[in-house]
């Protein structure tokens, strides 16, 4: 018994220690430049994972398909529905330009904020999650699975001169304090 329970540890710190590593990644790439627009695309690490995910759940979808039993029947149609949820996984691909910012999704759900409809920005110290809100409610949100979170937070913040509204989660409720906008 003893021995079931340090494997499936094993197997929790192991997936724990691939999404450190996938999230330290998106820290040490870049966002690129082009036309006159900075791009945020998912971190490398983030759409292999993703990519990887989808194969083995095809794999899953086909194996399961030809090797279940007939009081099974429901295992491949359990996998396929996993299957058709990869594509949701994905993050979006962010982009600031002169307008404003967007975000594109792969189903064409694609959001903007022109800048001159930001009401404000949330940061959380946390999660490292920072969160642009538009007067109308729409929120577009920089979640640490794209690249290079720092600069995208400084372009919007200079380019709003917005003040930051800065969360540090606590044990009991979360502390929010307001940073100012300083240009540097």
């Amino acid at each position: 018994m003893s021995l079931e329970l340090l494997r499936h540890v094993l197997v929790v710190v192991a997936v724990a220690l691939v999404f450190r590593c996938m999230w330290r990644s998106s820290r040490s790439e870049k966002a690129t430049l082009e036309s006159g627009r900075l791009v945020f695309p998912p971190a490398l690490p983030i759409r292999i994972f993703v990519w990887l995910f989808g194969i083995v759940l095809g794999g899953l979808v086909l194996l399961t398909s030809y090797r279940h039993s007939s009081d099974e029947w429901w295992v491949p149609w359990e996998f396929l529905a996993f299957f058709a949820l990869v594509p949701l996984m994905y993050p979006p691909v962010l982009v600031i330009d002169v307008d404003g910012v967007e975000s594109k999704s792969r189903f064409g759900r694609d959001k903007k904020i022109a800048w001159h409809d930001v009401a404000s920005l949330h940061y959380n110290r946390g999660n490292h999650q920072f969160k642009i809100r538009s007067s109308d409610g729409r929120a577009i949100t920089h979640a640490g699975l794209n690249v290079d979170r720092e600069l995208f937070r400084d372009e919007v913040q200079e380019r709003t001169r917005l003040p930051m509204k800065v969360s540090r989660p606590g044990a009991w409720r979360a502390e929010t304090i307001e940073v100012p906008y300083e240009p540097k």
